[in-house]
C-alpha cells in the first residue's frame, strides 16, 4: 500500500507533512517519498512536526499544517 510502489506514476504537486514520532507513517518513509518525488521532478514539499500522534497535537504545529494545506491548495488549485 505504499506509494513508493508507484511512484513513476506520480505527477501530482505534493505536501507531505510528517510528525517525527507518528506510528503509522513512519517519518523515513515520508522522507523517501519526498526525495523520491524531489528526484522524479514533482513539485513536493516536505514539513516535519516535532511530537508523537498522526497529527500534532499542540495549537501552534496544529494551526501550522491548516494554514500549509490552506496555502498548498491555492498554490496549485488557482
Amino acid at each position: 500500500m505504499s506509494p513508493i510502489s508507484n511512484l513513476s506514476k506520480i505527477r501530482t504537486p505534493t505536501l507531505i507533512m510528517s510528525v517525527v514520532s507518528d506510528e503509522r507513517v513512519s517519518i523515513t518513509g515520508s522522507y523517501k517519498l519526498y526525495h523520491a518525488l524531489k528526484a522524479n521532478d514533482v513539485p513536493v514539499q516536505f514539513i516535519a512536526y516535532p511530537g508523537t500522534g498522526h497529527f500534532p497535537s499542540d495549537p501552534i504545529n496544529a494551526n501550522d499544517v491548516y494554514k500549509r494545506w490552506t496555502s498548498w491548495l491555492k498554490k496549485y488549485l488557482d
